[in-house]
This record gives C-alpha cells, sequence and structure tokens, in this order.
C-alpha cells in the first residue's frame, strides 16, 4: 500500500512539473516574439550559428531612415514605457546604442520565421540616385533589428544611426529625415 502511495505522489509530481514547465515555456515563447510577423524584407540560406540562412547580393531597394538615442527616449515615452535613467539603451544584439557608431538596424527573417539575432556582419548601404549611378556608400556593422511595423516604416529598409546617415547623405539627409537606397551583403 506505501508502494501505491509514493508512486501516486511521484506521478501527480512529474504530472505539475510538466505542466508547469510547458506552461513557462508556452508564455515566454508568446511574450519574445511578436504577435504578428514582420514582413521578410531579406531571406537566405547559409550557415549562421546553426540556423540555415544567407543574404542575396542585393538585399532590399527602398528608404533609409536615422534613428538616435533621443529618437529612442521618445518612442519609450510614447509607448508609456519608463526611460532608463542610465541614459543606455540597449539594441537587439546586447550593447548600447552609440550615435557615433556606424551601425544600423535590419530585420533579417531566418528560415524559422522569425527575425534573427543581430551578429556584426557588415552591409554596403549604397545611396540611390534616380537615374543615376550614385557613388555614395558606406559600411555598416548590422547591429539591431528594425525599422519597426509602424506606419513610418513603410518601404524603409534600414534604420542608420545619425553618424552613418551623416557620411553617407551629408547634412540633408538628417534633415529630410530620410534617403532612397540599396543595401548589399559583404
Amino acid at each position: 500500500m506505501k508502494s501505491i502511495a509514493w508512486l501516486c505522489l511521484i506521478s501527480i509530481e512529474i504530472a505539475l512539473a510538466l505542466y508547469f514547465a510547458i506552461g513557462t515555456v508556452m508564455m515566454a515563447h508568446t511574450h519574445i516574439l511578436p504577435i504578428d510577423p514582420a514582413p521578410p524584407l531579406m531571406t537566405s540560406t547559409n550557415e549562421w550559428k546553426g540556423l540555415a540562412v544567407s543574404l542575396p547580393t542585393t538585399l532590399s531597394k527602398g528608404w533609409a531612415t536615422w534613428y538616435s538615442t533621443n529618437s529612442v527616449v521618445a518612442d519609450y515615452k510614447i509607448r508609456g514605457q519608463a526611460v532608463p535613467t542610465n541614459g543606455i539603451f540597449p539594441m537587439a544584439n546586447g550593447k548600447p546604442l552609440d550615435d557615433n557608431a556606424m551601425t544600423c538596424a535590419i530585420w533579417i527573417i531566418g528560415k524559422h520565421g522569425r527575425p534573427l539575432l543581430p551578429d556584426g556582419r557588415l552591409v554596403k548601404i549604397n545611396l540611390a540616385q534616380h537615374g543615376k549611378k550614385s557613388r555614395a556608400s558606406i559600411l555598416c556593422a548590422w547591429t539591431d533589428n528594425g525599422p519597426g511595423r509602424v506606419p513610418r516604416s513603410r518601404g524603409v529598409v534600414v534604420d542608420l544611426t545619425p553618424a552613418a546617415m551623416r557620411v553617407l547623405a551629408g547634412e540633408n539627409g538628417i534633415e529630410s529625415g530620410r534617403v532612397e537606397v540599396t543595401l548589399e551583403e559583404i
């Protein structure tokens, strides 16, 4: 009789552990992943950290915008989130956003259908000029995911730091807020 009681207790304990483990995984899964998937701006098939992904030679054509720590503060306030008091805003790669770095934010969708984490790979961003071949181009490290899925981001394929936008398009790029570009993998 004692062995049957112990067996029942162990079975109940295992069932509860599985129930809570599966519930925790499901809750974490829904909080980490976006509710509506981001539109795939890029796809690929090279190997990257065990995942099958790659970038074609010409990735995307569209608009480049810029974002800075000031715009991130404004975004936090609009969404009703607390602004970090230390002034450090982490990017998707875990490092703080640096307005003076030559970095960019891009969505790259992996084979699994979710955005990949930035790995620091270099991306060549070419300034597009209507009917002319532009010589203006920069190399940026992919350090963040973006642009977001808000109405302002329609047609935007890359977000640049202010330093990168100034090098690519000068003060006109900063003032206009966006420029037409093409992206290439290096």
